[in-house]
């Protein structure tokens, strides 16, 4: 890629009084870095790269906003009201649609705007008609917003004038130790009684599997060591969903004793424990906690839909808070 002839990337920050920091980038709707002031000196609480112009090529979704479709749509492709709607088939040999396609709202310049008051950062994006194959024109809305002294929110709305599928996430990588290595030195919680279990491609098998008496049962904070694969993760959690209302969904912790609860009104919670990081990142290096429409739900009847009518809004919202420490 010739990034020489690419759009510049910019940035926008915002902080609360506490010192809690987010940087936010035009190419992807991207949140860059967090930056949480603790007992023990200030957390980079997610990974970034150190040069701005390394996000042109980027190939592991660091910090971007995801869409149209996170995750995995089988064989690029679904119907629609019995209509075929073909898709960008960019991971391969499996020829599924991931993440919205090679150019889907990650590889995307969006407009940022800060608010007067310097409390939230709005990126804004138009997604054409037929773009990676998603039908209808869809106006997008990402919010970044700091909340209390330590926490943020991400909030998503996008509008749609033919009926489509929307579901939409951040893609950050958290690590919540001051010096970082993997997050085998981390535990997390999941607040999900159920999982969807996958086929070889990482695709649902269309079950919707019980998680108790299995590794997938991380009701209580369990360790995410890699030994004996117990924790190694790229699956979606089911979350106990009622009426899209903010839930606890999750809690990750470090081994300085910082945490960080993570809610969303979304049914499932894609856990990614990061094995397929690369240069100048180590794998499972951070965590992906990505908010989500289930995996190839326009292929699946018995999972939520993620259908969004003309004239209707899509809508979720993702709280992350952190638990700091005396100061």
């Amino acid at each position: 890629m010739n990034t020489h002839s690419l759009p510049d990337i910019h940035a926008c920050e915002i902080v609360s009084h506490s010192g809690l920091r987010l940087r936010v980038l035009n190419l992807g709707a991207t949140l860059q870095s967090v930056e949480v002031p603790t007992h023990a000196g200030v957390l980079s609480a997610i990974l970034q790269h150190e040069r701005i112009d390394n996000y042109h090529t980027d190939t592991v979704f660091l910090g971007n906003t995801i869409g149209r479709y996170t995750n995995r749509i089988k064989a690029a492709n679904f119907a629609l009201d019995g209509k075929a709607v073909l898709l960008d088939a960019n991971e391969n040999p499996a020829g599924n649609c991931l993440h919205g396609g090679d150019w889907g709202f990650h590889r995307r310049y969006w407009s940022l705007e800060r608010a007067p008051d310097g409390q939230s950062i709005t990126c804004f994006y138009r997604s054409a008609h037929g773009e990676c194959g998603f039908p209808g024109n869809l106006d997008v809305t990402v919010t970044y917003r700091l909340i209390g002294e330590y926490g943020f929110g991400i909030e998503f709305e996008a509008h749609t004038d033919r009926d489509t599928v929307v579901s939409l996430t951040n893609h950050a990588y958290f690590n919540l130790d001051l010096i970082p290595t993997t997050i085998d030195t981390h535990s997390l919680a999941v607040y999900a009684g159920a999982y969807t279990p996958t086929d070889k491609h990482l695709i649902p098998t269309g079950s919707i599997c019980d998680v108790s008496h299995t590794r997938f049962d991380l009701r209580e904070q369990s360790s995410l060591d890699r030994a004996e694969n117990a924790g190694v993760f790229d699956h979606n959690f089911v979350l106990p969903n009622v009426g899209g209302r903010l839930q606890r969904a999750a809690e990750l912790r470090g081994a300085d004793g910082i945490g960080m609860v993570f809610y969303t009104t979304q049914p499932g919670l894609q856990v990614y424990t990061g094995e397929y990081l690369t240069e100048p990142f180590v794998p499972r290096q951070g965590l992906c906690l990505e908010s989500q429409c289930f995996p190839d739900s326009p292929n699946q009847a018995d999972f939520p839909s993620a259908v969004v009518r003309a004239g209707d809004t899509y809508r979720a919202n993702n709280v992350y808070e952190f638990s700091v420490g005396t100061l």
